[in-house]
């Protein structure tokens, strides 16, 4: 084993992803908040909105750089919207722009004010407005926080709000209830969630006699088979305010709500609220939008919108907690067109043309150059311009095809799909499309729309008849498995394997060898994941393991080349002699051993998920969202998968993708894997330090570790080997004294105060780089949230 960092990639022409800082819009004294961000994703691009009077609107295409449009929604006075507007939220319905938001009446007596809160709708043809409102609102009671979802089981659409239950009851709720119209609510309205948990209370205290829980800003996603409700509980301008969630197996419940928040306020960022959900760029990943302020802060209205990756371990969404550092940029597909430049990147049949950032045609195709992967979704948005236009995609040389007269989508000649009443194919709609091996899965707009076979690699975009128009065209390598579809894409390698409703079951019970099942891709640069339970019935609790005890095993396997593989898992033991462990193999022989403690209080009886992020020869594990481990082991690309060792274990929610571009070069560069565990000498850990430099958990209760130099001179290294080129260092440091960045002979030294300020680095490098931090403090001073990005 050896310490150097190698990385290589197989996605060489994919975009380099710089990372980037929260807040994603930097709070502006001069112009209003930005509250309550809702981000809409259409035809490939993203487009936020946020409360006030008139309603602003911001553009991007990543995610992370935001162009302001302006206005698109101003109150009108004398109506039922004259006051309080906030909370919008944007839905694309049938050519529609659907902007759902709150208002008020106009009124000296604030109390006139407050009952007159509804949530209403304004309409317009283009995300970018203006939005004009339909005169009345859609929910006619009192209402806030109105959130729209399309629940496709029932094909039916649902809006959620924060429904006022006093004086009954003190606080507000979250309520549900049937849109019989875009306009119009059926006046049903059910109780999904209320008010219980003391952080819940107005002011945190429910023991202080002003009892008030507030249920609010709801957002309700689907994942996994089931139903989500993020909301925000407390008051708003408390440090309390903070996010959870609650899970219904139907969009009807019961709904089971979470005790606990998954995002609160951290030393650095206050009151984190009011979420959003929406997909990455490569259709896998969600990206959670929500607002917060930045400490420290006199004025509560200065929130603005932070963006962090939504995880998902098992059946519960986890998030990492605000931070002002550097991230990895959201996923960008391998390949993505938005019809904003030529067509050089495709081989053009016919009269395709780009015009008005869409490609248009009456006949003819678009190939494109790049194969499909055998694990890929492809985005499409298509309309058809004519009565009689035909225009689909090509895949594995058939077609999908839209055809206007029939009302019907057709592979192979045969419909898989009949448009119902009211699918105006006029209008753009996103087209869905996710390959597992031998079988596609087609969705438009969000709903499972039928599903057929296909051989071959190639795939384009075809005009047939009549005239279309194409934009948002994007392609990944990976997926995300909820083993509902079969398992035929699976190498099952050992061991027994079968497959149930949901889950994927391995049985490495009475045997030597574990039972490994593999995906069929290769790759030097992925993520891959999957949350399992092991059965543990006939394998009672170890006390105190020993050489000749059997323990067992389970995770996944992280890569698998050749004669090499490592796996990622979990064994069983009293805490804290239970381990997370990292073992390499050769021709089925364990070479290498890496183990770190299991956290306190982990609970066997539950599922887990396990993750690994591997760039080359470095690999970084995850367990339950947190980063665990990290290592470095050069080997060839490689195969991810799954395995159980003396023990019968179920998996379920599986998701890989490959990465391209450049993420973090650095290995913990949050510092949240250093062990420092003498009773391993197997362990390796990637930095080095000497002097007063040490880690210590600078925030026990959210478990972040820093970087510290306490009184004296201190010094900490990591070794990298880069491709030549220009790099940045980015890090933040805080306390007393001065911190110097270093590469070779190429440093900076800055002062650093007690403010939490950023620092960095430029230098050159040929190859291999050793990353120095060292600092002479006064007192103490604090490293963090390195990052070492290339330009």
């Amino acid at each position: 084993m050896t310490k150097t960092l190698l990385l290589a990639f197989a996605l060489a022409t994919a975009a380099v992803a710089a990372p980037y800082r929260n807040p994603v819009i930097p709070y502006n004294p001069a112009e209003h908040e930005i509250a309550d961000p809702y981000v809409l994703k259409w035809n490939g691009e993203y487009y936020l909105y946020a409360s006030g009077d008139p309603i602003q609107a911001w553009h991007s295409t990543d995610l992370v750089h935001w162009d302001k449009l302006g206005a698109v929604l101003q109150s009108t006075p004398g109506s039922w919207n004259e006051a309080d507007v906030w909370a919008p939220e944007v839905v694309y319905r049938n050519g529609k722009f659907l902007m759902y938001y709150t208002a008020s009446r106009k009124s000296a007596d604030w109390r006139v004010n407050e009952m007159a809160r509804r949530v209403g709708v304004a309409v317009s043809d283009s995300p970018r407005g203006p939005f004009r409102d339909v005169g009345h609102p859609a929910i006619p009671n009192w209402a806030i926080d109105g959130d729209v979802v399309h629940d496709p089981v029932g094909d039916q659409d649902w809006i959620f709000y924060s429904s006022l239950q006093e004086p009954r009851y003190p606080g507000a709720a979250i309520a549900q209830d049937k849109l019989v119209r875009f306009d119009r609510s059926q006046g049903k309205p059910l109780v999904a969630i209320a008010g219980s948990e003391a952080w819940e209370d107005k002011d945190g205290d429910p023991a202080n006699g002003s009892l008030r829980y507030t249920n609010e800003g709801p957002t309700v996603v689907m994942h996994g088979g089931k139903y989500y409700c993020l909301y925000s509980g407390g008051s708003w301008d408390q440090p309390t305010y903070a996010v959870s969630y609650a899970v219904a197996d139907k969009i009807t419940g019961p709904w089971r709500k979470a005790q606990a928040p998954i995002l609160r306020a951290t030393p650095l960022v206050d009151g984190p609220g009011h979420d959003a959900v929406c997909k990455a760029p490569n259709n896998l990943d969600d990206v959670h939008f929500y607002h917060a302020r930045v400490q420290p802060y006199t004025d509560p209205w200065n929130r603005v919108p932070f963006a962090d990756r939504l995880f998902w371990n098992g059946d519960r969404p986890w998030t990492s907690q605000p931070s002002l550092g550097y991230l990895p940029s959201p996923s960008m597909p391998a390949f993505r067109e938005l019809f904003d430049g030529d067509l050089s990147g495709w081989k053009v049949d016919g009269d395709f043309a780009v015009a008005d950032g869409v490609a248009r045609a009456i006949f003819g195709t678009l190939e494109s150059n790049r194969p499909l992967p055998p694990e890929s979704v492809l985005e499409a948005n298509v309309r058809l311009t004519a009565p009689d236009s035909r225009a689909g995609v090509r895949l594995g040389g058939r077609e999908l095809v839209f055809d206007a007269a029939r009302r019907a989508t057709l592979w192979g000649g045969k419909t898989i799909w009949k448009w119902p009443a009211g699918y105006r194919p006029e209008a753009f709609h996103q087209l869905l499309l996710t390959r597992r091996t031998g079988q596609v899965e087609l969705e438009v707009d969000g709903v499972p729309r039928g599903r057929f076979d296909l051989q071959g690699d190639g795939w384009g975009l075809a005009a047939l008849a009549g005239g279309c128009e194409w934009d948002g065209i994007a392609l990944t390598a990976g997926l995300q498995e909820s083993f509902r579809s079969g398992t035929m894409d699976w190498e099952m390698q050992q061991g027994r394997w079968t497959h149930a409703e949901g889950s994927l079951r391995g049985s490495g019970l009475g045997s030597s060898a574990a039972a490994v099942a593999l995906r069929p891709s290769s790759a030097d640069a992925y993520e891959f994941s999957s949350t399992l339970l092991p059965d543990d019935t006939a394998n009672p609790l170890v006390e105190r393991p020993g050489p000749r005890d059997k323990k067992w095993v389970a995770g996944i396997v992280a890569g698998s080349a050749g004669p090499w593989q490592v796996t990622a898992g979990y064994d069983k033991a009293i805490w804290p002699l239970a381990r997370f462990q990292v073992a390499i193999s050769e021709n089925g022989s364990e070479r290498h051993r890496i183990e770190v403690p299991m956290p306190r209080g982990f609970r066997y009886g539950v599922a887990h998920t396990v993750r690994v992020v591997r760039q080359g020869a470095a690999w970084t594990f995850f367990l339950d969202g947190k980063e665990t481990l990290d290592t470095v082991f050069a080997m060839e690309p490689s195969q991810a998968g799954l395995f159980a060792s003396g023990v019968d274990c179920s998996f379920t929610e599986c998701s890989w993708a490959q990465l391209g571009g450049d993420r973090n070069w650095l290995l913990d560069g949050g510092f949240e894997s250093e062990q420092f565990d003498n009773s391993q000498p197997a362990f390796e850990s990637v930095w080095s330090f000497s002097g007063s430099a040490r880690v210590n958990e600078s925030q026990p209760h959210t478990g972040l570790r820093r970087l510290l130099f306490a009184g004296a001179v201190g010094e900490a290294r990591q070794t990298v080997q880069v491709p030549a080129g220009r790099y940045r260092l980015h890090a933040f440091a805080q306390g007393d004294g001065t911190l110097r960045l270093a590469s070779g002979a190429q440093s900076s030294a800055t002062p650093v105060t007690a403010t939490w300020q950023p620092v960095q680095l430029d230098f050159d490098s040929q190859g291999t780089s050793v990353i120095t931090l060292a600092a002479t403090p006064g007192q103490a001073l604090v490293v963090d949230d390195l990052y070492l990005e290339r330009l």
